[in-house]
């Protein structure tokens, strides 16, 4: 009886962990990520074609994967598997400092989505950049594409 009862705590605790109970929200694979930026997405869907490459906040870089499997995302969350020249490029985007341009020109970028809440500086820069045009702003984010490759 007590070999049973631990085995009925533990499958309890592994339902309770599973992510679909703590999102709140009515099903579907965008259900399963709290922090998907849902206009960000939906706009991405209308521009990218497969094998773009997308400059993008490292929150959301799991969420673009997995939502968009055959766009080449520039980060995600998995710190460890990129280098520090990979981190210290994609600080210098997200900070718009100097020769952040030539970053994305050397990854071949044609699309960047950056956060209101982490790169406000990249946001003022890429906004004033000819070589940039605005696809898409809301709360969360926005989403910018090549001028010469705009759809």
């Amino acid at each position: 009886p007590a070999n049973t009862a631990l085995a009925g705590m533990i499958l309890l605790l592994v339902l309770i962990l599973l992510p679909w109970w703590r999102t709140g929200g009515s099903g579907g694979p965008d259900a399963l990520l709290d922090h998907a930026p849902r206009g960000v997405t939906a706009s991405l869907a209308s521009v990218l074609r497969p094998g773009d490459r997308m400059f993008n906040p490292e929150l959301w870089g799991s969420w673009f994967e997995f939502r968009f499997p055959r766009t080449p995302v520039f980060d995600d969350s998995r710190i460890e598997v990129f280098s520090a020249r990979v981190w210290n490029q994609y600080d210098q985007v997200s900070g718009a400092l100097d020769g952040w341009q030539k970053v994305l020109d050397a990854w071949r970028i044609r699309v960047v989505v950056a956060s209101r809440s982490q790169q406000g500086s990249l946001i003022a820069a890429i906004r004033s950049d000819p070589g940039w045009r605005l696809l898409h702003e809301d709360d969360e984010g926005l989403v910018f594409v090549r001028s010469d490759q705009a759809p």
